[in-house]
């Protein structure tokens, strides 16, 4: 008879379980810091330099916090993976403005950027054929310091 992998809490199924909590600040300078990444109509306006600044800087935070929960994770790239990106905002965005602003953080993520920049290397890449789901969910929050995302990762 096959034995059926446990997860640590006895349920079946060899899996991770992971939550990226991202409640810092973000800076590419003294004057500009952000809880959370630029929506699509934010980020279209501004210069391309500016933008890559803050893709860069947003993937440092999601490498350094990677590193963080780096034994929890167990061999990567993780196998079909569900993604959940949950921004809390005090002025929440829209559908379209929340998963592209999501789109910076679950890049960080994939092993390979671009070029040859790399990556956390949590996922083979951000395509239908390496995640199972992905969603991302906004939820208002009154107090501002009380902004942060969270990436939870489930395979």
């Amino acid at each position: 008879m096959k034995s059926i992998p446990t997860k640590t809490n006895g349920s079946p199924g060899a899996g991770v379980d992971v939550t990226i909590t991202l409640n810092r600040q973000v800076c590419i300078s003294r004057s500009s810091c952000r809880r959370i990444p630029h929506g699509v109509n934010q980020f279209g306006r501004l210069h391309w330099q500016e933008q890559r600044r803050w893709k860069r800087a947003w993937q440092a935070l999601i490498y350094m916090e990677v590193l963080a929960v780096r034994p929890k994770l167990g061999k990567l790239p993780l196998l079909f993976p569900e993604i959940f990106v949950t921004f809390y905002q005090t002025r929440p965005y829209d559908v379209d403005n929340a998963y592209s602003a999501a789109k910076a953080l679950v890049d960080a993520l994939k092993v390979k950027i671009y070029g040859n920049q790399r990556g956390a290397g949590v996922i083979a890449d951000d395509d239908a054929k390496h995640l199972k789901t992905y969603r991302v969910e906004v939820v208002k929050v009154k107090k501002i310091m009380e902004e942060k995302t969270t990436i939870r990762i489930v395979e």
